[in-house]
């Protein structure tokens, strides 16, 4: 009895070991909802031929932001004021247009890092004959 246990065991062991997870992959994370600014800023400053000028390390905010995505709006509200953009989306390329302040020239941000949780802004200013600037703005889901 115990030498027909024991294969019994065995392969009951192996075909419970070896059954395969329907494993699915991990859905993008979309920007679709809130977003708190991290408390900070980075600045980095370019030369024009895109060499680092100087990099400003980590620099306090008085009032981080509060992002909100929704559909092609985004409104942000920082230290009592909130501004509504409309915005779209290209790959890592979004381009927000102010609503108050209607512009033909849209800001244009870049998705450094997007996560359930994470989300990394760099925003680009360009100063003529002086190279451009990138801020880092870091944020977490709300």
């Amino acid at each position: 009895m115990t030498r027909l246990l024991l294969p019994l065991l065995s392969l009951t062991l192996l075909t419970t070991a070896c059954k395969k997870e329907n494993a699915q992959p991990e859905p993008t994370p979309g920007l679709e909802g809130s977003w708190q600014e991290q408390a900070y800023q980075e600045v980095i400053r370019y030369n024009t031929d895109g060499i680092v000028r100087s990099e400003s390390g980590p620099l306090t905010l008085a009032a981080p932001a509060l992002y909100s995505f929704s559909g092609s709006t985004l409104t942000v509200k920082q230290d009592g004021t909130t501004r509504d953009f409309t915005y779209t989306r290209q790959g890592d390329d979004l381009n927000l247009l102010a609503t108050d302040q209607p512009s033909p020239d849209p800001y244009k941000l870049t998705i450094a890092q997007l996560t359930k949780t994470e989300l990394t802004l760099h925003y680009k200013v360009v100063v003529q004959q002086q190279g451009y600037s990138v801020t880092i703005s870091r944020f977490t889901r709300k």
